[in-house]
């Protein structure tokens, strides 16, 4: 059986996107490199292990949703990973309509996910552990625990970000390194 590690996701609008791009150009480990082609600036709503055959169908359960919303970031954040590096993410706020599409998106994940995660699933070759195991375990990041932001990878920024708010579309992806979005499906 073909799987594929997927996310549902959020998109922001070019502007948004090309700023968060930005953002992450200017940290000093370029482990996550954003851009619009490969590692894609998104939301996630929900992260399954799917068989590919399951794909169509879920795009067209996707399709059916609302096609544009509109998010505020309100904060950076930052943790020190496991790896001892100062991950940073833009926090979104959670508001009514993004936690209805977080949970669609998590009843699509309890219909579709496979369990057992797989390397070739995820796009590239140089996987972490922890990637496969985050998006197995998914659900201990969701529901209550859900906190929507976008990551802008390892370093520090110089600059103050200011809370923005922009449109988003959802999307669904393949994930790759990292859980980036390696391309939109």
């Amino acid at each position: 059986m073909s799987k594929i590690a997927i996310g549902i996701v959020l998109i922001p609008e070019q502007k948004a996107s090309e700023k968060i791009v930005a953002l992450n150009s200017q940290l000093e480990d370029h482990s996550i490199a954003l851009n619009m082609a490969s590692a894609i600036p998104h939301i996630t709503l929900a992260m399954a292990h799917v068989r590919h055959v399951d794909l169509s169908i879920i795009q067209a359960e996707l399709s059916k949703w609302k096609a544009s919303h509109i998010f505020t970031v309100v904060s950076v954040s930052s943790h020190l990973s496991r790896s001892g590096k100062n991950l940073l993410w833009l926090d979104v706020s959670l508001n009514k309509e993004l936690r209805v599409l977080h949970l669609k998106a998590m009843k699509i994940r309890r219909r579709y996910h496979v369990k057992g995660a797989i390397a070739r699933s995820l796009q590239t070759e140089s996987l972490s552990p922890n990637d496969l195991v985050y998006v197995e375990g998914f659900e201990h990041y969701a529901f209550d625990r859900y906190t929507p932001h976008v990551t802008l990878g390892y370093g520090k920024l110089d600059e103050e970000v200011l809370p923005f708010s922009f449109e988003a579309e959802v999307k669904l992806g393949q994930l790759g390194e990292h859980c980036t979005l390696a391309k939109l499906l």
